[in-house]
């Protein structure tokens, strides 16, 4: 019984913006209780309290709310940023996180990416956002995210590009294979959720509904793509990010940073630099 509690706090481990690994203490409860298993290992929700999203306003003055209704009444919220910095048209990167990432935090970096607009979506539950979490209202959210997207003043409609991280890689990539992308920036990429689950629960991966089949949808990938894992990445280890990448239907570079793990990745310097120089003509 020991090895099978250690064995699912394992896969428990979730990515988080601060680099500190969450064990899903309430995601074992839930398991062990039989209650919406799927959901409970592959979602750790970080909604706002009370004054945050004001203060987020507050502290980045030049982003705009962008507020999605969806038929089901429930309310999408992320931040949109650059697209009106300047004349012209900019090109937009639509951004897709972590499994325990609220993603305004990255409202701080965009500044490293001039000329470039940004969207950082909060999936349903997180941030601002309404509603629960699960694979087919996410997809589906994702893409109607790009169509509202699209329609914004100050956006290059030619280049919208996606950026994924961890779980959001599967997300990016449906957009990817669902929607014109001018590039897709996948940073710890799995082939799929089953494959993962296989690899680290094999008991209980058969419980799995919620597959994110990347691996399945890659070949319909058109849009170059470059993909980042890191060498020392226990969760998802690099050899599932390559069969992703052999899959990818356009041209895909697979970089391994050696010394990063799942949850340091974005501190690695050569993380930015990569996105930077990637993303730069597209």
């Amino acid at each position: 019984m020991k090895n099978f509690v250690n064995a699912v706090a394992e896969f428990f481990k979730l990515e988080t913006a601060g680099g500190i690994p969450l064990v899903g203490a309430a995601a074992f409860a839930s398991l062990v209780a039989g209650c919406s298993v799927d959901s409970a290992f592959l979602y750790y929700p970080r909604p706002y309290g009370p004054g945050d999203e004001e203060a987020i306003a507050a502290r980045h003055p030049e982003a705009q709310a962008f507020v999605l209704m969806r038929p089901d009444g429930v309310r999408l919220h992320g931040w949109l940023t650059g697209h009106l910095d300047g004349g012209g048209n900019r090109p937009l990167t639509l951004y897709f996180g972590g499994n325990a990432e609220e993603t305004s935090w990255l409202l701080a970096n965009a500044r490293h990416f001039p000329g470039r607009a940004f969207l950082f979506m909060n999936y349903r539950g997180y941030g601002g956002s309404g509603g629960a979490p699960h694979e087919n209202v996410l997809l589906d959210d994702a893409l109607a995210v790009y169509d509202e997207a699209v329609k914004r003043a100050g956006i290059d409609t030619a280049r919208v590009s996606v950026w994924g991280r961890s779980l959001g890689t599967g997300i990016a990539i449906h957009v990817a294979t669902e929607r014109p992308v001018s590039a897709a920036v996948l940073v710890s990429p799995y082939d799929s959720m089953d494959a993962l689950a296989r690899r680290h629960m094999p008991v209980l991966s058969a419980l799995l509904s919620q597959r994110y089949d990347s691996i399945g949808r890659a070949p319909g990938a058109r849009a170059p793509a470059l993909m980042l894992a890191g060498g020392r990445d226990t969760l998802i280890p690099p050899e599932h990010s390559a069969r992703l990448r052999s899959a990818w239907g356009g041209p895909a570079r697979l970089v391994t940073l050696p010394e990063a793990d799942h949850n340091s990745i974005s501190s690695d310097a050569e993380y930015w630099h990569e996105i930077m120089q990637f993303l730069r003509s597209r």
